[in-house]
Parts: C-alpha cells; structure tokens; sequence
C-alpha cells in the first residue's frame, strides 16, 4: 500500500501485489516486500513463497508513486538464486547463490537492468561461506561463516580482497540486513562505522 504522510488512511492505494499486478504472473502464495534506500531513485518489490530465500525482484522508479499505476520491470527469478538485496543510488548490490554454493556478491546498474550485465564485486570465498552483507559510506561489510565461527571482512568499493576485522573474541556475528533481518542499520548508506551482534 502506498500513503502520502498525513494524509487520511482511506487515500491509501495498492500499488503491489497478485490482484494489483496481474500481467506480473504473480500468485497467491507470493509475499511481497518493498525496499527504498534514501537518496535513491529506485524502488524494488521482492516476493517468495516463504518457502525459500531466493526471491522474484521487480524494479520500478519512486517518482511513479502516486502517478497513477506503476509500471513494474521484472529483474530476477528465483532461478537467479539472489537471497540478499541492498540498494545505493542506482546500484542494486545482492548476494546469489547461483554457479556460487558460498555465495557471491554482485553489482548491477539499475539503469540498465539486466543481471547478464551484472558484475562480480566479491568473489566467493574458498574456504567460508558468504551470511550477509551491509553497505556503508565507503566500504562494505561481509559476514563470513567458517564451520561455528561468524568474522566480519571489510571490503572498500572496488577491493576484492577485503581485509579481516578485529572481534573481542571468537565467536558468531550477526549484521542485519533486509532480507533476513528487517533492522538495516544504515539504510542510506552514510557512515563509516559498523553496528553487529556478536555472540561467543
């Protein structure tokens, strides 16, 4: 449902979902969520059955919001095996398991929205496996999992070696992201500084 802030509640209208967006093939068992990221012109629906991480994703422009009705693009299939999804200006950032059991990262224009024209901007690990990731001013934040120990690697935009952060202990993080966890603590992507659980 989309409001305009103030405005009464009987203004709201249904701008996603099966009966909203019917040439979209969607159907009932679909979940849908919307993510906006500050700053950006995009807004992207993902939907699963609930049964599975890996999501449908359509692209749509915030502008259209109260326009009239949005015209929604496809982008991904669950076929595509993306789990994870985060959005900074025009760039869509997600974590795929496809072709990368340990999962991989990758970087797509979203003004050309095609994942053909996607690129890899962290490689799979050889030996952890990719949990989530967090995007910051500069940098992002990767947690790796390696048997019962979560650690957290700081990649700076364009390095794909990271570098290893320092925890008070061994242990497990865990960042929110969000699809896994709907607290995503810096959701315009502004600061350099990091917020995690940690358990030990």
């Amino acid at each position: 449902m989309w409001l305009k802030v103030g405005a009464p509640a009987s203004e709201a209208k249904a701008v996603f979902g099966p009966t909203v967006n019917k040439q979209l093939g969607l159907v009932r068992l679909d979940v849908g969520s919307l993510l906006f990221a500050p700053g950006s012109p995009w807004v992207i629906a993902r939907t699963t059955d609930t049964t599975r991480l890996e999501a449908s994703l359509f692209l749509a422009r915030v502008s259209d919001f109260g326009q009239g009705e949005i015209s929604w693009k496809r982008i991904a299939s669950p076929d595509d095996q993306i789990v994870e999804i985060h959005v900074k200006g025009d760039e869509l950032y997600y974590r795929t398991l496809k072709d990368a059991p340990r999962s991989k990262i990758m970087k797509l224009d979203l003004r050309k929205p095609q994942l053909a024209l996607a690129s890899e901007v962290i490689p799979a690990p050889a030996n952890e496996v990719i949990e989530g990731i967090n995007l910051g001013r500069d940098a992002i934040l990767v947690a790796l999992r390696q048997g019962q120990q979560v650690g957290l690697r700081e990649y700076a935009y364009g390095s794909r070696t990271g570098r290893q952060l320092q925890l008070p202990a061994a242990g497990a993080v865990r960042i929110g992201t969000n699809d896994v966890d709907p607290y995503d603590p810096d959701p315009a992507h502004a600061h350099t500084d990091w917020l995690f659980s940690f358990s030990s």
